[in-house]
């Protein structure tokens, strides 16, 4: 009734002959093309759509309910969707039922993500400004650029309405390399640690349980990225940071000790190659890094049973390991979840290159070969020749 007429659930010939190729990313920069294979979690995720078909489900909603062929939901049904469940008085940001309710600026808002392997859609509609937006990217748990592309989005619409010049939009710079070498380091304030990493020329920075790059905004750094937006970083001048305004001092780099023994036939990778589970020590913790994003403390029930922490997606969930005779594990149980072990760095021969051609002749294109030409904001080079 609404005119969703090239929307549906299931991947029939015409629809995939339009589906765009959604992408996987990972923190270590390789990206491919995001597997298809249905989830099984019809209707509550896997629709499939068009820009335009999202298009007739905002103006349903602006409606009222009122489609274009009929009604398909009582507008005090609707209503209630958009009530803020179990709220305190006086809360404006919250979930209703299927709608997530916030304002933007005098407006109410209620808006919808869908998140799918290689896929990230936002969906956001002003309800008494007669507005909506929706954003689909193919790069996987890309909602924060998607919903902030709709929030651009509304503030061209409303300066439109009002008659008003359109905001510009200024895109932030990335910190300079001097900014990003100084910065580097591990930092922490009591027991908790945030780690900057500078990597290809940028500064990202691990935390809230997630890596994301760091820009300069002034004199701030922010958190700008496809996980995270809008934390800030305001670097001090004992070379301590005021992260979101908590001050956190800066760590002396040492060498790590060894994990204890028993967390060493934990330690590795599990999986699928669309959906890898690393187990890793970090800080003298064990972490799960799971869903190629998102990186968890562990806290050990027993030493083969872990649990996640009481925040995030798997919040009441635990890893069980099953091990071997030597103790390695063959496997985890992560979120009811069966994660095989995958044989990756067991005994270092993953990391041995096999020659493909003579090595006198490979020793000979090197000894030729010269980098290429660059230009940009590099470091001076501060090595010296060592001559025998």
């Amino acid at each position: 009734p609404i005119g969703m007429t090239r929307s549906d659930y299931t991947p029939l010939p015409e629809v995939s002959a339009r589906l765009a190729t959604g992408y996987m990313w990972t923190y270590e920069g390789r990206v491919f093309p995001a597997p298809t294979f249905q989830l099984g979690m019809v209707p509550a995720a896997g629709m499939y759509a068009t820009v335009n078909d999202l298009g007739q489900f905002m103006k349903m909603l602006i409606r009222h309910g009122q489609g274009e062929e009929g009604i398909l939901l009582q507008p005090e049904t609707l209503e209630k969707m958009w009530q803020i469940q179990y709220a305190d008085a006086g809360q404006q940001y919250g979930f209703g039922l299927g709608f997530y309710v916030s304002k933007f600026h005098e407006y109410r808002q209620v808006r919808h993500g869908g998140v799918m392997y290689g896929y990230a859609t936002q969906i956001a509609v002003l309800p008494e400004a007669r507005l909506g937006a929706v954003t689909i990217i193919t790069n996987d748990c890309a909602n924060i650029v998607a919903g902030r592309i709709n929030d651009y989005a509304f503030e061209l619409l409303l300066a439109k309405q009002a008659g008003k010049p359109l905001p510009e939009f200024r895109p932030p710079a990335p910190p300079d390399s001097q900014t990003v070498q100084t910065l580097a380091g591990s930092y922490h304030s009591g027991e908790e640690i945030v780690d900057l990493e500078a990597r290809d020329g940028r500064l990202y920075a691990f935390y809230a349980n997630e890596r994301n790059r760091l820009m300069q905004f002034g004199d701030t750094l922010l958190l700008d990225d496809r996980l995270s937006y809008g934390h800030s970083f305001l670097p001090q001048a004992d070379g301590s940071l005021l992260i979101d305004g908590v001050r956190f001092q800066r760590r002396p780099e040492m060498l790590p000790p060894p994990p204890p023994p028993r967390w060493e036939g934990l330690i590795g990778e599990y999986g699928w190659d669309h959906n890898t589970l690393y187990i890793l020590e970090k800080h003298g913790r064990l972490y799960a890094l799971i869903e190629w994003f998102f990186f968890y403390p562990l806290e050990e029930i027993s030493p083969d049973v872990y649990a996640f922490p009481d925040y995030g997606l798997y919040h009441g969930e635990q890893l069980i390991f099953t091990r071997d005779e030597q103790g390695i594990a063959t496997q985890v149980e992560a979120a009811s979840v069966v994660f095989r072990r995958r044989p990756a760095g067991l005994s270092g021969d993953t990391f041995r290159i096999d020659p493909q051609q003579p090595l006198e002749t490979l020793r000979a294109a090197a000894l030729k070969a010269r980098p290429p030409a660059e230009s940009g904001d590099f470091l001076t080079p501060d090595l010296v020749e060592v001559q025998s």
